[in-house]
C-alpha cells in the first residue's frame, strides 16, 4: 500500500496537466476541474464542497462527509482520503462537469 502522500500525488498527476508545482497547486488544480473558481486551496474545497451540499461546519468534517457519500467509509479522514486517491475519483467529476467548467471559466 503506497503513502497517502504517494497516493495523492499520483492522482493528481494523472488527472490534472501534471504542471504543478507544489502538491497543493495540483489540489487546487483539480478542485477547479471540479467546478470551483477559487484560487487558494480552502477556496476550491470551499465552494466546491457548498455546491455538492456540504455547507457549513469544519472544512474537514465536511470533507469526511462528501468522501463518505462517495462509498469511502474508512473511520479516518486520512484513511478515506487514500482511498479516493487509489480509486481514481470514481464518480467526481463527471464528463459533463469537466466539458461545461472547461467551456464556461
Amino acid at each position: 500500500m503506497s503513502s497517502h502522500n504517494d497516493s495523492r500525488y499520483g492522482f493528481l498527476i494523472d488527472n490534472t496537466s501534471g504542471d504543478f508545482g507544489q502538491t497543493n497547486d495540483g489540489v487546487v488544480t483539480y478542485v477547479r476541474l471540479l467546478g470551483s473558481t477559487k484560487n487558494s486551496l480552502k477556496g476550491t474545497w470551499d465552494q466546491f464542497l457548498t455546491a455538492q451540499g456540504f455547507s457549513g461546519g469544519h472544512i474537514n468534517d465536511r470533507m469526511y462527509a462528501w468522501l463518505g457519500s462517495l462509498g469511502h467509509t474508512q473511520a479516518s479522514i486520512v484513511e478515506r482520503w487514500r482511498s479516493y486517491w487509489e480509486s481514481a475519483g470514481v464518480g467526481v467529476p463527471s464528463e459533463y462537469t469537466i466539458e461545461y467548467t472547461s467551456e464556461y471559466r
